[in-house]
């Protein structure tokens, strides 16, 4: 193969150049190799990519399914933290805060601190939930977490015992806000697990004292408050008739040595005299 070059303005001047077919084929190959390796390295190391997009049907696919994913997994999220939400409001109402479903972005805001320095927290809740909403549960309450073994279902053992000695001065009255029972008695007498369960919270709080929440199996919750001293801590399991706490007089809202007893049911609380089997009013 021949090439021949003329100058415009004097065409009998030439020159030529012959050259074997594969130089030539060589030389343009070669050329498409150098250019297209700059292209490459100008969209590869470069802001270019971003100026020119290529398109990519195989990962605008790709991109598409993991979009649909991280959709689902965040609606899943948000229906959690809303159930989680109602769930922090029914169980900061039985520990006497009487919230309403309106105050729980306030809530969610603003957490109680417990003033005992030492508090033992929430290691599980009334009703049955995976262990992360547990923990989140307990950091909506403003407490540490603490570690629990998981056991396996069993039936709920009620009717329930009657907690501890002494006689009702005070019965269930939700119309004015007291959800359970006072049942006076002696300071120092033992308090007692009104049925099978897990110690969900043994500790301070300011309007009710020493208070001991246990966890039932049914949806069930027992609440043991104005206590004197606390003789179970968080996550223990305990069995109808043990003894738990001392009656006493702790808290801002007791007027005296008693025991104020509730009982709740999914959530919501019941009449406790409808579950208790030697209730003597």
């Amino acid at each position: 193969m021949t090439v021949v070059l003329a100058r415009e303005e004097d065409a009998a001047h030439t020159r030529s150049y012959t050259a074997p077919r594969w130089v030539w084929f060589t030389g343009v190959g070669m050329s498409v190799v150098v250019v297209a390796s700059i292209l490459y390295a100008l969209f590869a190391f470069t802001p270019l990519a971003d100026v020119v997009p290529l398109p990519n049907p195989a990962l605008e696919r790709k991109y598409s399914r993991d979009l649909v994913a991280l959709n689902q997994r965040v609606l899943a999220m948000l229906e959690e933290m809303v159930r989680l939400r109602a769930y922090n409001i029914r169980l900061r109402n039985a520990l006497g805060e009487h919230l309403s479903p309106g105050d729980s972005a306030v809530a969610q805001q603003n957490p109680p601190r417990i003033d005992r320095p030492a508090d033992e927290a929430l290691a599980s809740v009334a009703e049955p939930m995976a262990p992360s909403a547990s923990v989140q549960s307990m950091r909506d309450l403003g407490q540490t977490p603490m570690p629990v073994t998981a056991t396996p279902p069993e039936a709920v053992t009620f009717p329930a015992l009657f907690p501890t000695e002494g006689y009702v001065t005070r019965g269930y009255d939700p119309g004015k806000n007291h959800f359970g029972l006072d049942i006076a008695g002696k300071r120092g007498a033992l308090v007692f697990a009104a049925a099978d369960g897990a110690v969900v919270f043994s500790g301070w709080t300011p309007d009710d004292g020493y208070t001991v929440i246990i966890s039932h199996p049914g949806g069930y919750v027992t609440f043991y408050k104005h206590n004197e001293s606390l003789l179970k801590p968080v996550s223990a399991r305990v069995h109808r008739g043990e003894a738990i706490a001392t009656l006493g007089d702790s808290g801002r809202t007791s007027t005296g040595p008693h025991l104020h007893f509730e009982i709740w049911k999914d959530g919501v609380p019941v009449d406790p005299s409808q579950y208790l089997l030697n209730l003597s009013l």
